[in-house]
């Protein structure tokens, strides 16, 4: 969480597409790193990773939030989020073992490049939107306040 303090000088889409974007890195490395793992700390590491860099709240959820039709935000937000948490649910549950069964720690590939993917396409998508209504406060992605 403490992408929110970097969020007073970096607009927070652009914080949100840097996370998405060191995520899908670390998820192309990170069955090669579960393979040669030797220690526990190791494991530590990695874990410290994927909690640093993983896709979840970033300091964008309230400009996303904002894109929604004013009576249906509750209703979308919410479901939207039950319904995720879910089928991620029932995928972790029954399809990741049996994916780590068959072809290893790839497994992990088939569940999270599509999942990582989708979601930075889903920044830029309100990236794009913010831009479309004069939103966006800064000329380039690079630009600190």
């Amino acid at each position: 969480m403490f992408f929110v303090y970097f969020s007073k000088k970096l607009y927070p889409l652009f914080i949100s597409k840097t996370v998405g974007i060191l995520f899908f890195i670390i998820i192309l490395l990170f069955p090669m790193i579960l393979e040669n793992v030797n220690h526990h700390y190791a494991i530590f590491c990695v874990q410290l990773l994927l909690i640093i860099f993983g896709l979840r709240g970033t300091p964008s959820d309230p400009i996303l939030i904002k894109h929604f039709p004013v009576f249906k935000r509750f209703t979308a937000v919410t479901f939207g989020y039950a319904l995720s948490r879910a089928i991620m649910y029932v995928i972790i549950a029954f399809v990741l073992v049996y994916l780590t069964d068959w072809i290893g720690y790839y497994g992990i590939w088939i569940i999270g490049i599509p999942l990582t993917l989708l979601w930075i396409k889903a920044v830029f998508y309100y990236s794009a939107l913010e831009k479309e209504f004069d939103n966006y406060p800064l000329a380039n992605e690079w630009q600190v306040r």
